[in-house]
């Protein structure tokens, strides 16, 4: 389902790293979509993933825009990333949640995102 959302969008699926950064939206059950739109097209409260300086993907959530960049923050953290999102590390924005289970019987339950 994930991947056939992705396509529609044009974007990607990408799983949730187990870190509890963006708990209770996000945990490692969580598979998100992700659609590729412009900078400019942003907005505080997206949950938007991107490349930190490591090369790793972060999903984070806007939360300021200051001097052309967006500080991210995890739903569960309470500093904002050191890092800024920008133009050249944005990969996209979250388009859609799926939250999967543990439980192979239950692994069908999704839900989208609202913005």
């Amino acid at each position: 389902m994930a991947q056939q959302t992705a396509e529609a969008a044009g974007g990607r699926v990408f799983m949730i790293a187990p870190t509890g950064s963006m708990k209770p939206t996000l945990d490692e059950n969580s598979v998100v979509t992700v659609e590729i739109v412009s900078f400019g097209q942003l907005r505080t409260g997206d949950i938007v993933i991107y490349r930190n300086a490591d090369g790793f993907p972060v999903v984070h959530r806007l939360y300021e825009k200051s001097n052309g960049c967006w500080y991210a923050l995890g739903d569960n953290n309470t500093k904002v990333d050191r890092e800024a999102v920008t133009e050249t590390n944005l990969l996209g924005r979250v388009c859609a949640i799926f939250y999967t289970s543990a439980d192979p019987l239950n692994a069908a339950q999704a839900a989208l995102a609202q913005r």
